[in-house]
């Protein structure tokens, strides 16, 4: 299956890869979490480097491998630069996308979870809420749309095939 394809996404992770390479985990709208391997990215006047950073959301175009991707060309759309400036807010991006992570499946539509991830980084950014209430909104959608739900009397539940079943991960 080697061919170009062009998607949107939010770069989850970038992290150094060889000498002059990254490697982004990458949250796309049709193909859910995907590894992209962006060649001399590091490399001083790179057109990637912008494209490459954490919180970057952007219409990647990718030549699709056997096990990753590799990245062709970025056109960034939004890049969430206050939440580099504060300290507090960088840790919330950082915890918002390693959840994301988590929950995102490879090969998956995960359009829901990235217009989540985008909505959070944006009230992040313009630090208007409270981010701890954001950080709650943002786990209780995650959760919810991950398949569990705590009710009111304070019991989780799980979907399963056969509907509600309570579920072990109860809250203490």
């Amino acid at each position: 299956m080697n061919g170009e394809i062009r998607t949107q996404g939010i770069v989850l992770l970038s992290a150094p890869c060889g000498e002059y390479d990254r490697r982004l985990v990458v949250l796309t709208a049709q193909r859910g979490r995907i590894t992209v391997f962006a060649r001399g990215a590091r490399r001083p006047g790179n057109a990637f480097s912008a494209c490459t950073q954490s919180f970057t959301f952007a219409v990647f175009t990718l030549y699709e491998g056997r096990d990753a991707y590799t990245l062709k060309s970025a056109e960034q759309t939004r890049f969430f630069e206050e939440l580099r400036d504060d300290p507090e807010r960088a840790c919330y991006g950082i915890y918002f996308c390693e959840m994301a992570s988590n929950c995102a499946r490879e090969g998956m539509d995960e359009e829901n979870l990235m217009k989540l991830l985008y909505l959070a980084l944006s009230a992040l950014a313009k630090n208007v809420i409270d981010a701890r209430l954001v950080r709650a909104v943002y786990e209780l959608r995650c959760i919810t749309d991950f398949g569990e739900a705590p009710l009111t009397d304070g019991t989780w539940y799980s979907r399963t095939g056969s509907g509600l079943t309570e579920s072990p991960y109860g809250v203490a």
